[in-house]
């Protein structure tokens, strides 16, 4: 079972991405939209998906 990657850990690979696309100085800047998007996607991250399952129609 693959463990969920925290709000930190997709924090920190959001902005360093955003460093070498944009530069330091305009990382800073999108630093709160970066927080918001990290947390989003830790959220969404924490559910797991069950491939296997057959969908509803077929019941």
């Amino acid at each position: 079972m693959p463990t969920a990657m925290t709000k930190e850990k997709y924090a920190e690979i959001l902005i360093e991405s955003a460093g070498r696309r944009f530069g330091e100085e305009r990382a800073q800047f999108l630093n709160q939209a970066i927080q918001e998007i990290a947390k989003s996607l830790a959220s969404i991250s924490a559910y797991e998906i069950a491939l296997e399952e057959e969908p509803a129609f077929f019941s």
